[in-house]
């Protein structure tokens, strides 16, 4: 009798957690609801939540602009390099993605040849297209200024590219007292990781995701020399680092 009551016993168990196993996986999950989740966590030990750049930082990071280090921080404070600048904007711009796509399987010699390709193509300013030493040294913050206008479809001139970042509030500037927009910009001035991450923040928030339709109209059939040669000199000088040995 005791071994019957156990059997309906266990048997009641077993038919209760079915029934609740059921219920539970038929309920849906909300996918879009779950993504569109404020990110609280800290992600990195040295941004905590009252840095300046945590929001930009966290989002940059969980839309695969920018990476951490493998001991688990973040280095906003650390100067970045045109070539790392130039892989971020193929991973914010689905176009320039997609023609640097086409040159990996190319050209695998050097691990930033790729993304210099595509730029190439859309004719941007940079410096590194031909120069190791600009695609691995530290880029000014007036290049990324020349950068971000022309990509949406303004001057690619260091003086109203500037002018533009403000006026669309893509920036605050870095001295108040400055005499000058550059100077108050500081356009002459490297940039970090931190501030990178803010610029593709706030471009993301104005919704300027796409390359403008002129840049497209001009782009390349066939990336040349030449257009190389184009992009490196819409580069101002002020804005060119000296060469040190």
């Amino acid at each position: 009798m005791q071994i019957i009551n156990n059997g309906k016993r266990l048997l009641k168990i077993v038919l209760t957690v079915l029934l609740i196993t059921f219920i539970t996986s038929s309920i849906p999950f909300n996918e879009a609801a779950a993504a569109s989740e404020p990110i609280k966590s800290k992600r990195f030990k040295d941004v905590g939540e009252d840095f300046h750049a945590f929001e930009a930082i966290n989002w940059a990071y969980a839309s695969g602009i920018i990476n951490g280090y493998p001991d688990g921080r973040f280095k906003p404070e650390s100067l970045l390099t045109e070539a790392q600048f130039a892989v971020m904007l193929s991973r914010y711009y689905a176009e320039i993605d997609k023609e640097s796509n086409k040159y990996k399987e190319l050209d695998r010699a050097v691990w930033s040849n790729s993304f210099y390709e595509a730029l190439a193509i859309y004719r941007i300013p940079m410096l590194g297209y031909n120069d190791a030493y600009y695609r691995n040294n530290p880029v000014m913050r007036g290049l990324i200024a020349q950068v971000i206008s022309y990509l949406d479809g303004n001057t690619f001139q260091l003086e109203g590219a500037v002018e533009y970042l403000f006026k669309e509030g893509l920036t605050v500037g870095r001295y108040a007292q400055g005499k000058t927009l550059g100077d108050k910009f500081g356009q002459t001035d490297y940039l970090t990781r931190a501030q990178t991450a803010t610029f593709f923040h706030r471009l993301h928030k104005k919704t300027k995701t796409e390359i403008a339709e002129t840049v497209v109209s001009d782009k390349a059939d066939v990336n040349t020399e030449l257009s190389k040669k184009e992009s490196e000199a819409k580069v101002d000088m002020k804005v060119i680092p000296k060469k040190t040995k």
